[in-house]
């Protein structure tokens, strides 16, 4: 296989995903993403693939691993990223109230979407039923 370069590979692939990102989101759980952050080891790796990408550092976190509900140390602070996928992403995340329909029960598209989910898991194998509580 010939190898081939790619220049700003990182930065495309970031793109195309965070274009799919709060599309994908809303018909599964109802809502947009307003706002993706991500974590980098700053020991390890710069960021640089997200500071390209017109991704906004916010600093480091404090260190700390969480296991089941508890929260320890491990000395290993992470610089984290954020990327605004609304131009109101600020305003919104402030407000009291957000504009969007969070009601899920009885949205057709969602139920369609749980549907198809639960006949992908069957098809695998797996045992699901899908008497949750949900109605058409």
């Amino acid at each position: 296989m010939e190898k081939q370069w790619r220049s700003n590979l990182a930065s495309k692939i970031l793109s195309l995903n965070l274009k799919r990102l709060s599309n994908d989101f809303k018909l599964l759980y109802g809502h947009p993403v307003v706002l993706v952050e991500t974590f980098v080891d700053l020991s390890r790796y710069k960021g640089t693939c997200y500071r390209a990408a017109n991704w906004i550092y916010l600093g480091k976190t404090k260190g700390f691993s969480k296991r089941n509900r508890h929260y320890y140390p491990n000395n290993h602070p992470k610089g984290v990223f954020v990327y605004p996928l609304f131009k109101d992403a600020k305003a919104l995340l402030k407000a009291e109230l957000l504009p969007y329909d969070f009601n899920l029960l009885y949205r057709r598209d969602f139920m369609e979407a749980l549907r198809q989910d639960n006949r992908s898991k069957e098809a695998q194998g797996y045992k699901t039923s899908f008497g949750c509580g949900f109605r058409d």
